[in-house]
């Protein structure tokens, strides 16, 4: 890292940059255009990553407004946030079709790894000012994960957090980054951080039965609030995957999909609780579980474009909940 970057981070962790980059004021929330509430709206939010039929992002793909509008049609009756993997190379081109055509609330996050040197970390950090600074974000979400991967330390990413937020000049944007429950219940230095909490929350790779899951979730979320000092939790991923090779009890099938779904979407508008659900449509390209067979059966849609059974019901509820009140 240069001497200027080190000088920087290290200015703004220990507050000497306070005036242009202190967070939000501890337990203060966004303002209300920031803030979802799910208990005074029906729409879903989602996570959304393009690269489905041979599309891959190792292979930087090249992706098509044609591909892309296509894909925001199937989510635009029910959705109404999306979050975002990307803000470099040919994921940038989302940004403006989904706020300005699809009018929607954008989570918008950089991604970070192991494999990055100190210019493509700079890189996507600084797009990621960039993306809220032209008002195509709403949430800027520093990374993925890192610290469950063992990509980065929390000092880390609370460094990155921190540099993103003295970019941004619109103070009510809340920066922060997504990860696992115990990278935040575990690191108060990263809570510190963070404007808003972005919790990764997964019962199925816990191994919890389907019928359990929705209350592990719960306790999860309960958990990482207290850990929050007053910080606003998003879920900023959960989901069941509709077929594969079973993690213990959690086993994957349309029927299990279906029943976890609807029950966390009823205790995210009964608490007003955000939860992002992952994800949007199906992607061959992601290998995962114990036999890497579920990564690519994650999505409430099939890769051609089909909603699943899984997720019917309640999508319709949202469908009728729109023309009601439009």
């Amino acid at each position: 890292m240069s001497v200027v970057k080190k000088t920087v981070i290290a200015a703004i962790c220990a507050g000497v940059l306070s005036t242009s980059c202190s967070p939000l004021v501890s337990g203060a929330e966004p303002v209300a255009a920031r803030r979802k509430r799910p208990a005074l709206t029906a729409g879903l939010s989602i996570c959304y990553s393009p690269y489905t039929n041979g599309l891959s992002p190792a292979l930087n793909s090249p992706l098509t407004l044609e591909h892309l509008r296509g894909q925001l049609d199937l989510a635009a009756p029910y959705v109404d946030t999306i979050r975002l993997f990307g803000v470099t190379g040919e994921l940038q081109k989302i940004y403006k079709p989904a706020k300005e055509e699809y009018k929607l609330r954008v989570i918008a996050g950089c991604w970070l790894d192991a494999s990055f040197n100190e210019v493509q970390i700079y890189a996507e950090l600084d797009a990621l000012a960039h993306m809220a600074n032209d008002g195509l974000a709403d949430v800027a979400a520093v990374g993925s994960e890192n610290i469950y991967r063992g990509d980065n330390t929390a000092d880390e990413m609370a460094g990155y957090i921190n540099y993103v937020r003295s970019k941004i000049t619109d103070r009510s944007i809340p920066v922060g980054t997504s990860d696992t429950a115990w990278a935040f219940t575990e690191n108060p230095r990263l809570v510190e951080a963070c404007d808003v909490i972005l919790c990764t929350i997964y019962p199925y790779f816990s191994g919890v039965a389907v019928e359990d899951a929705a209350r592990s979730l719960a306790e999860t979320y309960a958990a990482v609030s207290a850990a929050a000092k007053g910080r606003q939790v998003i879920i900023s991923e959960t989901g069941w995957p509709t077929q594969g090779s079973p993690e213990g009890p959690a086993i994957p099938s349309m029927s299990n999909a279906k029943l976890y779904f609807e029950d966390v979407y009823a205790w995210s508008r009964q608490e007003d609780v955000e939860v992002v659900f992952f994800s949007q449509i199906d992607e061959a390209w992601k290998l995962e579980g114990v036999n890497a067979d579920i990564g690519g059966h994650w999505g409430h849609f099939t890769a051609d474009g089909t909603l699943k059974e899984a997720y019917r019901a309640v999508y319709s509820r949202i469908s009728e909940t729109a023309e009601t009140n439009g």
